[in-house]
């Protein structure tokens, strides 16, 4: 972190507000504590704040929340408030950048003396923060940077900065020191609620994230997803298991994940399950829309496929150890719920058609096929779209079955 004089910058408050500032400053608390708080959208809060502080007559030009979060690819976010304009999301994504921009900024040193701090553009010398020159550029004349510190550890912060030529006074910087209180309490009941949906958005998908934080932990609760169900399974997975260390297996594992899970969101999949190194998703089909769902999937496995295949191409790691997978698709009714023991529950994925979708599975690695489709799947598609693999008896499964292929060559998938 740079070195930058406590007292030079540092500058508190230095008066009390009178009787009509107080009614100002507690008039915003009241909104943030009784209707702010209540808001879906956490950006209008932080808009609705910055414009009320400017109809105070606090001369904000530009105002930046800062927040840590609990994120699989940003360790927090920013917003950016200007006058007239909502304000602009900026993710923090993990990495050494984001480390180096962030010990050099205003944030990491009120987040290291727990105080606030107050620039005068024209006094600080461009290497004090990374982010002088930029305001310098800009036209500000004062900017001032108040830490948040949650309940939880989490640190965040709010900076204000103004254009007008005698900066913010000491009166603004009472008031907003006033509001902070009520601000923090409103933020970190966001900042909880943003954080628990984005774990479990992680962990186990989209809907089953909603159902939990909905209260649906019981065991028990079952749920039917109508829709066209995806397997992707790595070849060779158990031979490569025992040549590489489990930090290399690992690396391999995610190379294949981001080789496939983007398509399948992109089309408007849902990952349900991650098993070891198989992939098990769906793409939910509204009543009379299955062959749009199926369509859907064709695309996310052919687009899912040729990355695999520029994988093993062109990186320097895809030829090392190159990527093979195979794909089941069908279409049904899997069921999702809570299942478990006591208070350790699993949200997870059963039923005969994800059973059924598995084993079509296997048949992928035994026949060296990229994609074999069911019956219930290619039904749904045009006749044109695929052609007869042959019939199987599936482990499990009573009656003969199936199974399709594309009618394209295999190489285009």
């Amino acid at each position: 972190m740079l070195e930058v004089p406590l007292e030079k910058y540092s500058q508190p408050p230095a008066i009390e507000l009178n009787d009509e500032q107080l009614r100002q400053a507690r008039s915003i608390s009241d909104w943030l504590l009784q209707l702010a708080i209540d808001e879906t959208e956490p950006a209008r809060i932080f808009d609705g704040l910055c414009q009320r502080l400017h109809n105070a007559g606090v001369p904000v030009d530009r105002s930046m929340y800062s927040a840590e979060t609990l994120h699989a690819e940003q360790t927090g976010y920013g917003r950016v408030w200007r006058p007239g304009e909502q304000s602009i999301y900026i993710p923090f994504l993990y990495g050494s950048r984001t480390d180096e921009l962030y010990l050099n900024s205003p944030f990491a040193w009120v987040h290291e003396h727990r105080r606030c701090l107050s620039i005068r553009i024209a006094e600080a010398s461009d290497d004090c923060f990374g982010i002088i020159p930029d305001l310098r550029k800009e036209g500000f004349t004062h900017y001032l940077c108040l830490p948040l510190f949650f309940t939880t550890g989490a640190r965040n912060g709010l900076s204000f900065a103004t254009k007008d030529p005698e900066g913010l006074s000491p009166y603004h910087v009472a008031l907003l020191e006033e509001i902070l209180p009520a601000f923090r309490a409103v933020a970190e009941v966001k900042s909880f609620d943003q954080r628990m949906s984005s774990a479990l958005r992680t962990y186990v998908g989209d809907e089953p994230s909603r159902l939990i934080l909905a209260g649906d932990i019981h065991r028990g609760s079952v749920k039917r997803i109508r829709s066209a169900i995806m397997f992707v399974d790595m070849r060779n997975f158990t031979a490569l298991s025992a040549e590489v260390s489990e930090d290399k297996l690992v690396e391999v594992l995610n190379e294949y994940y981001d080789c496939v899970v983007p398509h399948i969101e992109a089309a408007g999949g849902e990952v349900l399950k991650f098993i070891g190194d198989g992939i098990l998703a769906v793409f939910r089909a509204s009543p009379g829309e299955g062959p749009d769902a199926c369509r859907r999937v064709l695309g996310a496995v052919k687009l899912a496929l040729k990355s695999i295949d520029s994988h093993n191409v062109e990186g320097k790691k895809g030829k090392e150890r190159p990527i093979h997978a195979g794909v089941a698709l069908h279409f049904g009714n899997p069921a999702y719920g809570n299942v478990g023991s006591g208070t350790r529950l699993d949200f997870t994925v059963i039923g005969r058609d994800v059973n059924y979708t598995s084993r079509i599975a296997d048949l992928c690695s035994s026949f060296d096929c990229r994609i074999l489709m069911s019956e219930a799947f290619v039904k749904r598609l045009p006749e044109t779209a695929f052609k007869a693999f042959g019939t199987f008896n599936l482990p499990g499964v009573p009656e003969k079955t199936t199974l399709y292929v594309p009618s394209s060559p295999q190489t285009d998938f």
